[in-house]
């Protein structure tokens, strides 16, 4: 429930119990906490552990801070493993660089992020917003990617992307990612939905901008996508 995921968040980002695995075992809405949810990492206390949702929804998440690494996971290090979880529509959440589901990951290692759906808002008040991975600082961590989505608003100063503000120059891989999600704050069509150099795309689309498979709004609403 609502209570146990806020222990959680504060036993790894307050208490340093940064190696320890969770699940969802249920859809939680977030709606009692306003805005006093600890993000899951932070620069002190990075997240390492394996976190599966086991594709349940997060609702009514909201966190607002001035600070950089901000999202429901704050920041992670390499080795940190975050599947199959959606952050609906209801969910926001605002900070200063490095802001998405995922707000940034900062240590070598392969950092994993699989069946991730993000349909809230995202909002950097500088830049390196993205709607599941905010920035891969340094292009420290290994980036890996699979069966992501975004639908939501992704806005920022500059270098944003859609899915990803910046993916990293070290060979991210990404497979079978996809947005139909409004951005601004882009550095370019071509860097629509990853801000990246040497990423290995394979089989993503988008509805807008000019990277990647694009496809028409239609494809993801009469579910014409999930074939492609």
């Amino acid at each position: 429930n609502a209570q146990q995921l806020s222990w959680f968040s504060q036993a790894v980002s307050v208490f340093g119990n940064t190696n320890w695995n969770a699940r969802l075992t249920a859809n939680i809405d977030l709606s009692c906490f306003e805005d006093k949810f600890t993000p899951i990492g932070n620069s002190t206390h990075p997240y390492v552990g394996t976190f599966d949702g086991q594709f349940h929804t997060i609702s009514n998440l909201f966190v607002e801070q001035e600070n950089d690494y901000v999202g429901f996971f704050g920041l992670l290090n390499g080795g940190a493993t975050i599947m199959n979880l959606v952050l609906d529509e209801t969910c926001y959440v605002k900070g200063n660089i490095g802001v998405g589901l995922v707000g940034a990951s900062k240590v070598a290692g392969t950092v994993l992020l699989k069946n991730l759906g993000m349909e809230g808002y995202v909002e950097a008040i500088t830049k390196n917003a993205g709607g599941i991975l905010g920035a891969n600082t340094g292009s420290a961590s290994s980036i890996v990617m699979e069966n992501c989505y975004v639908t939501g608003l992704v806005s920022g100063n500059n270098e944003c992307g859609s899915i990803s503000g910046w993916l990293g120059s070290n060979g991210a891989k990404v497979t079978n990612c996809w947005t139909s999600g409004d951005l601004y704050g882009m550095q370019s069509e071509d860097k629509y939905a990853f801000r990246h150099d040497n990423a290995i795309l394979t089989n993503c689309y988008s509805v807008n901008g000019t990277q990647g498979i694009i496809i028409p709004l239609e494809a993801v609403f009469d579910g014409s996508l999930c074939y492609k």
